[in-house]
């Protein structure tokens, strides 16, 4: 899919913007099928206690 996508490529000049999010969109999914392979993957739970810091961090900081 993303082959083709390449093969119909023109400049960015006449490019519409659903074929831009498309592209983005498209190269999205390949790099997180690429982590998924590598093993770059976070459990819901890691990323619960991410977001959980995060907002620890941050929770004093509105002005």
């Amino acid at each position: 899919m993303i082959n083709e996508s390449k093969k119909n490529l023109r400049s960015s000049e006449t490019l519409t913007e659903d074929e831009l999010y498309n592209m983005y969109f498209m190269e999205n999914l390949r790099q997180s099928m690429d982590d998924i392979k590598n093993g770059r993957v976070m459990t819901l739970k890691e990323l619960k206690e991410y977001i959980d810091g995060l907002e620890d961090r941050y929770v004093n900081n509105n002005i």
